[in-house]
């Protein structure tokens, strides 16, 4: 039996989002395409995905491990853990680069994310 790539283990995961619930196979696809700044990208534990410095201008699909949703600069407050099929960083699709962030998103555990630009 083939084994999943990293694209058609998205589309999987985007399918049974509820946001992404309604699109097409063919607009899966698309979404899914390999593109700049888009793709598989793997964490170690404590690695720092997002914080206001520095993001990436795309929604990011937890395909494996868990996230940790924290104030920024205050590992010590804790706003949300984020696993496997959840998605963060839509407003940084529909915002300015100089948007204020006021969270970080670091690897809890080893994880992957797929980026959607």
């Amino acid at each position: 039996m083939r084994s999943l790539n990293a694209q058609e283990n998205a589309e999987i995961l985007l399918k049974k989002h509820r946001v992404f619930s309604k699109l097409t196979p063919e607009e899966l696809v698309s979404l899914t395409a390999p593109c700049e700044g888009g793709g598989l990208k793997r964490f170690k534990a404590g690695s720092l995905i997002y914080s206001p410095e520095s993001f990436r201008k795309a929604a990011g699909l937890v395909v494996k491990g868990t996230l940790s949703v924290t104030r920024a600069g205050d590992e010590s407050v804790l706003l949300n853990m984020l696993k496997k099929s959840d998605v963060f960083g839509i407003a940084a699709l529909f915002t300015s680069g100089t948007t204020n962030y006021v969270t970080e998103v670091r690897a809890f555990s080893d994880a992957e994310v797929f980026f959607i630009p």
